[in-house]
């Protein structure tokens, strides 16, 4: 996981390198999916929580709101 912050707007990119499905606890309360590189639909919705699964070799782009 890591952040890219300019002016107002902050993205966290998550990935999953593994095979098996694994959680990724998330630093912030809510967060948007602007890219996901699967079909599952994640794209656009908004995410609230301490964390996320992605599925194995899922990349997921957030929009930290």
């Amino acid at each position: 996981m890591y952040t890219r912050t300019l002016g107002g707007e902050r993205l966290m990119v998550l990935v999953n390198f593994q095979k098996e499905p694994q959680r990724v606890a998330l630093p912030t309360g809510e967060a948007k999916v602007v890219l996901d590189n699967t079909a599952s639909a994640l794209q656009g919705i908004s995410v609230k929580g301490s964390e996320i699964t992605l599925d194995g070799y899922q990349a997921v782009v957030l929009e930290v709101m």
